[in-house]
């Protein structure tokens, strides 16, 4: 049986990354397996005391982040010494030219890589314009001849770590790698490429005449993924000189994004330029129109200025990619200078108002007016089931859509209410659209409201009732199969749809839950009793290290009363342990992956587990599995194009069959085609 989810949820995540990464970006310089020594390597001299390199020229500048307009945020390089802690295991190696030299004070940063659970949530922040910015584990600088040495602490769950070594005019090298407990990893010779060079001059567009102090800014893709470089976040600037030219240097082939401009001229951005293979350097010229503005105001529905409201102007052309950002003052009034000619859309937003958007709007605009409609608020009255005022609970804003069954997140976290008088509670800040609230409190259910529809321009607060309930009860008892009761077993309860697997795992926190997620011990007599239940169709999951995992599915909750589940049987199930084995020898640090469809095979049960081998190639899944037909698979984890990984698994795709009671011993070997 193949594991098809994990291929395909590997093929996506792998294929992602390698369009964004590119194969020139890592480097072609081999990894070498980890080491056997115990110990870090002695330097002669203090490697990570050395001064720090100047660039010379422009090459590898990071730039100032702006926000809105006229901010200015701290720069990502301005952080404070990093202190190498104290762990017994680490990373090390030498860093050399393509001429084989020593490349001293370069600088050598650990970096941690994104778990598949975070990748989603972060992945959407970048799409909204947010970055994400470097975790730096431990960092240093190489010595006189190149070494370094960095200590860390080892690697747990799925996320692994990055080598990220950077000099000056050189390309940035990468390199993943996982830290296995007490083992030093040993990379050996890195070889870092000399890197290619932009540089070209800023004109005035009509007259050809040089624009000093203009500035360049090159957004380096593939330092803006999930493992962005230190202080290249936001990308390398460069400024030109008093006859407006600029160099940028250290860059890799590409493509990149290349953005111009300067006060009081417009901006043009180049997205995809490359360098050829033989191709050292690249010319590029920017001749910048005159800048345009849009001017205007930011009003309510009466008319009245809204001070502090935040525009942002964007080009309806992808040809024309120049974006604009300030804030009203205090009279409402707004000015987006820098544009180039073409048509935008005006977007403006402020608290307590209903983000508004108006287009077509021509650059050159001076008498832009933006209307935003104030945000509706509700009156929430929170009740016992008899109708007792609820003093304290905790307040969620769901929304629904017409003929889904579930329930999505809205704008507005979740309230935490204290010492509401008679239970009510004003809610603001909801913009029209499709509302239900759900609340809880102490000794009561999960419940919800009445589902109700926020219409703009709404003005006299709706009042908005939720009645909490006792809700329902599941009670049983858990034996084993000699009928004896297993203490020390919990028992969660979970929405009947759940279902145990990887992309349920990196989905969670995207998902709403709308049932009573609980979890209780079993008692000395295998008894448990879950309260307080909100009326659905629930799962339990039953769990004990010394048995294998088990769900029973379809069980009805109702109010006030009791759903005797009767008695569930766990299994001792079987352990599976074994050996990663690639090009004859064990492989450190490799991810061990096993999946099958176990049980009734009309509602099987989905089984996946994901472990990692030692400094000896050796794993053990962790706990006891459900008898029957598994498949292991085994995947490199130092791979930096990530699409290999698949062909790893399969490559290495073993069959296993799990017996109740038994330890099962398996080879996975990873076929070197």
């Amino acid at each position: 049986m193949k594991n098809l989810l994990a291929v395909l949820f590997l093929l996506l995540v792998g294929t992602g990354l390698f369009l964004v990464f590119g194969s020139d970006f890592f480097g072609t310089t081999p990894q070498k397996s980890a080491s056997n020594g115990s110990e870090p390597p002695v330097l002669e001299g203090n490697e990570n005391t050395t001064p720090e390199t100047e660039n010379k020229g422009i090459e590898l500048k990071p730039p100032v982040s702006k926000g809105k307009q006229g901010e200015k945020k701290p720069s990502p390089t301005e952080r404070t010494k990093f202190e190498q802690p104290k762990h017994p295991q680490g990373v090390r190696g030498r860093v050399i030219s393509v001429l084989g030299q020593p490349v001293p004070k370069a600088k050598v940063y650990l970096l941690k890589e994104i778990p598949p659970s975070d990748m989603i949530r972060l992945l959407a922040m970048m799409q909204q314009g947010g970055g994400i910015r470097a975790q730096i584990v431990s960092e240093t600088r190489t010595d006189a001849l190149g070494r370094f040495v960095l200590r860390a602490p080892a690697t747990k769950g799925e996320a692994g770590y990055e080598v990220h070594i950077v000099a000056p005019k050189m390309k940035v090298l990468r390199k993943k790698l996982r830290l296995l407990p007490k083992h030093w990893e040993d990379l050996g010779l890195l070889k870092l490429e000399q890197g290619k060079t932009l540089f070209g001059q800023i004109r005035q567009e009509k007259t050809k005449t040089p624009i000093p102090g203009a500035t360049v800014l090159v957004r380096l893709t593939q330092m803006n993924v999930l493992v962005p470089t230190p202080g290249f976040e936001d990308g390398i600037v460069g400024k030109t000189d008093s006859l407006g030219r600029y160099e940028i240097s250290g860059l890799p082939d590409g493509p990149f994004e290349v953005k111009a401009f300067a006060r009081g001229f417009g901006t043009i951005i180049k997205p995809d330029i490359a360098f050829t293979r033989n191709e050292k350097r690249f010319k590029q010229d920017f001749d910048l129109p005159r800048g345009f503005e849009i001017e205007g105001w930011v009003v309510d529905s009466d008319g009245k200025p809204i001070p502090r409201a935040s525009i942002e102007v964007i080009p309806f052309s992808t040809q024309n990619p120049t974006r604009g950002n300030t804030r009203s003052d205090q009279e409402g009034h707004f000015a987006v200078l820098g544009l180039a000619a073409g048509q935008y859309m005006v977007k403006a937003e402020a608290q307590g108002f209903v983000a508004t958007e108006k287009k077509p709007v021509k650059a050159g605009e001076k008498e832009c007016q933006v209307v935003l409609e104030r945000q509706s608020s509700i009156l929430v009255r929170v009740l016992s089931k008899r109708g007792t005022p609820i003093r304290n609970y905790r307040l969620e804003v769901k929304t629904w859509f017409e003929g889904q069954e579930g329930y999505g997140k809205s704008q507005i976290p979740p309230i935490e209410v204290r010492g509401a008088k008679k239970g009510a509670y004003e809610l603001s800040g909801l913009n029209p659209g499709n509302y239900i609230l759900q609340a809880e409190a102490l000794n009561y259910a999960l419940s919800f409201s009445k589902k109700f529809r926020i219409a703009g321009n709404s003005t006299d607060p709706q009042e908005i009732e939720i009645r909490l309930s006792k809700g329902g009860t599941i009670k049983g008892r858990v034996v084993d199969a000699q009928n004896r009761p297993v203490a020390g077993a919990s028992v969660s309860s979970l929405d009947n749809n759940f279902q145990d697997n990887p992309l349920t795992r990196i989905f969670a926190s995207m998902m709403t839950v709308n049932v009573s997620q609980k979890t209780v011990i079993t008692d000395k007599r295998g008894n448990f009793t879950l309260k307080l239940l909100t009326p659905a169709n629930y799962q339990l999951m039953i769990d004990h290290p010394s048995f294998s995992k088990t769900f029973k599915k379809g069980i009805q909750v109702q109010d006030e009363q009791v759903s005797n589940v009767g008695t569930i049987l766990l299994r001792r199930g079987g352990r599976v342990e074994g050996i990663v084995i690639f090009k004859g020898a064990p492989l450190p640090g490799a991810k061990v992956s096993l999946s099958g469809r176990v049980g009734d095979p009309k509602n099987p049960q989905m089984v996946f587990e994901n472990v990692f081998a030692d400094a000896k190639g050796r794993f053990k899944i962790p706990r006891s599995l459900p008898s029957g037909d598994y498949e292991i698979q085994a995947s490199r984890t130092n791979l930096a194009n990530p699409i290999l990984a698949i062909a790893d698994i399969q490559r290495s795709t073993t069959q296993v069959k799990v017996h109740d009671g038994q330890t099962t011993r398996v080879r996975v070997e990873i076929k070197n085609n």
